[in-house]
């Protein structure tokens, strides 16, 4: 009973992919067929947009885009051999997720550049190896840091604002966001192995 339990977590995990049925998919996008992947993958597509609407507050238009570019990015990897199996949905999710992180930089402006002096701004962009570590140790801060720093820094809200939300003083704040950029920090050091 619990192997069976088992098994059909691990299929819901993987988009009701097997093993050997992710590495034939794998296989057959190789060598340029990609009628699978498109199959299973578009079948997660709106829910994965509906994810990004309802938790993350997204439009209906970057929801979409960051599913898109979701899904060729996935691709990519896949063929490249750089996605093992296991948990395919989880990793594809977040992969939205911060695409959609992306999008929205693009669309604000950089308002709170003089309050973000521990941010260190460079014009390189983090190679997708550094961006799926990056990933893991933002799901490892608690709930309220991921608030804080997805409020000032993707959202651009000002520290006063987010003071109220979270009924703390804008010093205290402050100093809370200070904390949680050094623990994220940590966590990408200790899995990123520096």
């Amino acid at each position: 009973m619990e192997d069976t339990k088992q098994v059909s977590s691990d299929l819901q995990q993987n988009f009701g992919l097997t093993l050997p049925q992710f590495k034939e998919m794998v296989a057959e996008l190789r060598q340029g067929d990609d009628a699978i992947f498109k199959r299973i993958f578009l079948l997660h597509f709106s829910d994965c947009t509906h994810f990004l609407e309802s938790k993350l507050n997204a439009d209906p238009v970057d929801a979409y885009d960051a599913a898109i570019d979701t899904l060729l990015e996935f691709c990519k990897r896949l063929k490249k051999g750089k996605i093992q199996y296991g948990n395919l949905r989880y990793l594809f999710t977040q992969m939205a997720r911060q695409a959609l992180y992306r999008i929205r930089k693009k669309h604000t402006p950089l308002s709170n550049l003089d309050e973000a002096q521990d941010v260190q701004i460079s014009d390189e962009r983090p190679d997708d190896d550094t961006l799926e570590v990056l990933s893991v140790a933002w799901e490892q801060l608690g709930e309220l840091c991921q608030r804080l720093l997805r409020g000032f820094y993707y959202d651009n809200t000002p520290l006063g604002d987010l003071a109220k939300v979270i009924d703390k003083s804008e010093v205290a704040t402050r100093k809370q966001k200070q904390r949680c950029m050094q623990k994220l920090q940590t966590y990408f050091k200790a899995l990123d192995g520096n």
